[in-house]
């Protein structure tokens, strides 16, 4: 598994230069996005405390290391999806210093009049916690958090509300560019080797056929090929240069979706655009390789 290094900058990390007044934290890059999307207009802060350098995976490691230094501005809220993903725990720290943080977590709505997120679990029973590969999901996250931005930021309500309509209709317009781009090849059928990314298969009415990475090898590539009819093999996660090249000469492709659980690098920063990006990434790779 990629190693992914911990940088924690002093100057980097929650300055007063760098934070002002209606500061609002997340530490995941789905989140962030959104939440940059979201406040577009306004007079709402909202920033990460890690840079592209932090996975997902690390996040709770990150925050308990002495070097995790919490700011010492006032932090109104942190969006998170710890409901969902445990390791997600920034409120958690953030709140030991502030006991009116309050906590926005973009995977359960607690308002009962809200729709819930569709969820996918693991064999274990667990919540597969990529929700935002799911466009419906993505709609009903941005639902969530701008309804407590209004909360705690009325004077924004109308911009607020306006960003969430432009930003339900960009999902939509990306909706409409994945199902067009599906209609266009012959078959939309994939061999999954992964759970993380059936959020977005689901959305896309992607038919797969499960097999786990364990099984693909360089001498079972050409049988599992023949057994399913399938020529194109899906993961979050990269196989063997060999077992790669193996589908390649059988006459397949490999494609690794991207699930923002490493974030995409901006400046050194999480990218505010990585949601439209990697959903146009993700849907692009999957065509050419349909169309190979």
């Amino acid at each position: 598994m990629r190693k992914i290094r911990l940088f924690f900058l002093g100057a980097f990390l929650l300055s007063s230069a760098l934070f002002g007044k209606n500061l609002v934290l997340t530490s995941i890059s789905s989140t962030y996005s959104l939440g940059k999307e979201l406040t577009k207009g306004t007079n709402i802060r909202v920033e990460s405390v890690f840079g592209s350098d932090t996975s997902m995976t690390m996040i709770r490691e990150a925050i308990a290391a002495d070097s995790f230094v919490p700011p010492k501005e006032k932090v109104d809220a942190v969006i998170d999806i710890s409901k969902i993903w445990l390791e997600d725990n920034l409120f958690e720290r953030i709140r030991q210093e502030n006991i009116h943080t309050v906590e926005i977590d973009a995977s359960y709505p607690f308002d009962s009049k809200k729709s819930m997120l569709f969820f996918n679990y693991d064999k274990e029973g667990k919540v597969i916690p990529y929700v935002w590969m799911g466009t419906k999901n993505l709609v009903r996250m941005a639902a969530i958090i701008t309804k407590d931005l209004i909360a705690l930021y009325p004077k924004e309500t109308g911009t607020l509300e306006k960003n969430l309509v432009t930003f339900t209709g960009k999902v939509m317009e990306m909706e409409e560019y994945g199902n067009k781009a599906f209609l266009e090849v012959d078959s939309a059928e994939v061999i999954n080797l992964s759970p993380n990314i059936n959020y977005f298969l689901n959305d896309f009415n992607i038919f797969a056929e499960e097999r786990t990475p364990e099984e693909v090898t360089e001498e079972t590539v050409k049988k599992i090929m023949d057994e399913t009819g399938l020529k194109v093999f899906v993961s979050d996660r990269w196989l063997k240069k060999k077992v790669v090249k193996e589908i390649e000469q059988n006459g397949g492709s490999f494609v690794v979706l991207n699930t923002l659980d490493i974030p995409m690098d901006k400046d050194g920063k999480m990218d505010e655009e990585a949601i439209w990006k990697s959903y146009k990434n993700n849907i692009d790779a999957l065509k050419k390789a349909f169309l190979k």
